[in-house]
Parts: structure tokens; sequence; C-alpha cells
């Protein structure tokens, strides 16, 4: 009988302890003081998603600063060479020791030139643009006559860099006085009417994309 009594006391006391290690439990994942386990959780699922959301947009707007930058470079370098390049065009002359040669990536021509940089005094020259493929740049080349016949005199420098193609079109006025486009020129007795240049500067390669620029120059003389 003592012993039924005994066991009795010892479930009593269990079972009180279940019911204390209960409330405490409870008292960790219900209390209005603090967070619940799924509170929890749902507010590491919610900072994760923002912390992806605020990379996704700090990564696009690297990209589209990186395209912006690189493209307004372009811009500026493209619209440089392009006003030279018409300028020098426009002072094309008919002179008969210097011939106007025009290939797909070189064009060669007689014109009006200053005789050093920043001088006032000008003179018969010569000047040729040329794009390397290999160096993706293109170059310019001037002298003075008579040096230019000499390639030796034929002094260069780079004008443009970063392209990735360049290509030189020649106009003629046809009978229908409209204009006949090719892409050499050879010809000892005229002068085209017009040249079409098109510049196609390497390709961003974060951004995937690439620039084009395309002008026609008009030649008096031609």
């Amino acid at each position: 009988m003592i012993d039924l009594r005994v066991k009795r006391v010892e479930l009593k006391s269990r079972s009180e302890g279940y019911r204390r290690q209960k409330k405490i439990f409870s008292a960790l994942c219900y209390s209005s003081s603090g967070f619940t386990l799924l509170e929890l959780l749902a507010a590491m699922s919610i900072t994760a998603i923002i912390a992806v959301t605020v990379l996704s947009l700090f990564s696009k707007g690297i990209d589209i600063w990186e395209d912006v930058t690189f493209r307004g470079s372009s811009e500026y370098n493209a619209a440089l060479f392009l006003e030279e390049f018409e300028k020098d065009l426009k002072n094309c002359i008919n002179f008969s020791e210097i011939q106007f040669l025009g290939e797909s990536i070189t064009i060669d021509f007689p014109a009006i030139i200053s005789k050093n940089s920043g001088s006032s005094q000008e003179a018969v020259g010569r000047i040729r643009y040329s794009f390397d493929k290999d160096g993706m740049a293109v170059y310019k080349h001037k002298a003075a006559y008579p040096d230019c016949i000499q390639e030796n005199l034929f002094g260069s420098h780079k004008i443009l860099g970063s392209v990735e193609s360049l290509s030189f079109e020649y106009a003629v006025l046809n009978a229908e006085g409209t204009l006949d486009w090719a892409g050499f020129w050879q010809d000892k007795h005229i002068i085209p009417e017009a040249v079409r240049v098109r510049i196609k500067f390497a390709t961003n390669k974060d951004s995937g994309k690439s620039h084009n620029f395309e002008r026609v120059v008009y030649i008096p003389v031609g």
C-alpha cells in the first residue's frame, strides 16, 4: 500500500514537472514581448528578399552607369573625329601632283593644310586617313607639298581608338541627278561628289552594346 502511494506521488511530481516545462516553452515561443519562431523565420525571409532586390538594383545601376559612360566617351570621340574629317575633306582641292585615292578603309587626298600645328600659314598638302584593324585605331597622316610625296616624311598620329570597324564610301552624280555610291575611288581626273564614313566602336564587354556613327561629307570641288 505504501509503494502504491509513493508511485502516485512520483507520477504527480513528474506530471507537474512536464506542465512547468510546457509553460516555460510556451512563454519562450508565444511571449507577447518577444518573437515566435514563425515570426523569426518570416522576418528572415523578408530580409533575404529585400537584400536580393537591393543587390539586383545596385548591379543594374552599375551596368547603366558603365553603359552611359562608355557611350558618352564614344560619342565625344566620334564627334571630334568627324568634325576634323569633314573640315579636312572640305578643304580638298584639285592638284595634279597629288591624286585623290579612296579605298574601303583608307582615303588619301590633296588639300589646303596648315604648315604647322596652331599656325595660320597654309600650304598645299596631302592628307590620309587609314584604319588599322589589328590595332583598332584610326590614323591621320599629313604633310605639305613636296614632302608629302615621300612616305618617310609623311607624318602620322593616332586620332581615334577602340574602333571595331571603319569604312569609307564614295559618291558620283549619275544622269538622274542622284548619287551612286562605291567602296573605292581611283579616278585620276575627278573628285567624288561626297564621301560617307561609318564608324563602329568596340562592344562594351559589360553591357554587350556597340555604338555606330555615320556622316556624309559633300566636297565643294566635286
